[in-house]
Parts: C-alpha cells; sequence; structure tokens
C-alpha cells in the first residue's frame, strides 16, 4: 500500500518531515489530494470547528496552545502538519484531512497571540 505525506504536500517548512511523499509510480497527485472533502467546503474553518477538531490532537505544545487558546506562532502550522502527515501514514486519512483543513485555517489566520481568537 502506497502512503502519502501530507505535510510534505502542504509545503511545510523544509525539513520539517523527513518522510517523502510516497505514492503510486506514474501518479502526478498523492490520493488525498482528489479528495472530495478538500474541495467541498466540509469545513467552514470556524474557531469551534477547529477547536472540536483539535480535541484529541493535543500535543502539549503548539496544537495544545491553539486548541486551549487559540494562540499561532511559527510552530503551529509544522505542529499541524506533521500530526496530520502522522495520521495519514496510520491511514487515518479523513481525520488528516481534517488536520489539513485545520493547517489552511492557521496559514489563512496566521500568527496572532492567545486569547485573540
Amino acid at each position: 500500500m502506497t502512503t502519502f505525506s501530507g505535510a510534505v504536500r502542504m509545503g511545510i517548512a523544509e525539513g520539517a518531515v523527513s518522510n517523502p511523499p510516497r505514492w503510486a509510480p506514474g501518479s502526478a497527485e498523492p490520493p488525498l489530494a482528489h479528495s472530495p472533502l478538500l474541495y467541498r467546503g466540509a469545513l467552514t474553518n470556524s474557531d469551534a470547528e477547529v477547536h472540536d477538531i483539535l480535541h484529541g490532537h493535543r500535543d502539549s505544545g503548539a496544537i495544545s496552545r491553539l486548541y486551549a487558546t487559540g494562540e499561532i506562532t511559527e510552530h503551529t502550522a509544522t505542529a499541524v502538519g506533521v500530526a496530520a502527515d502522522h495520521l495519514d501514514l496510520d491511514a487515518q486519512h479523513l481525520e488528516a484531512v481534517r488536520l489539513l483543513h485545520v493547517l489552511d485555517y492557521v496559514r489563512e489566520v496566521g500568527e496572532r497571540p492567545q486569547g485573540a481568537n
């Protein structure tokens, strides 16, 4: 079975993920690139939805700070991308896609201090 490195596809800081993307030879796109959840507006990326998604992914670091206080730092996108990558490698593809939505949200909002959500 081939797997896909979501954090690498999403363009996380180079060197943050050691696993290169792996998908079927000859395939131009990784499998999740065509997931309907990525394109049909499955999430509106509100703070409440992000909070719900992150509940099971708290890490005592950047993800936990985003969950608890809404703080987004320069490390948040990398942490979310790596968590999505690990889920994808563990064949938890739908949950990985949900975290990729959070990653989009983090990038859209940008850095913000805690309590700003």
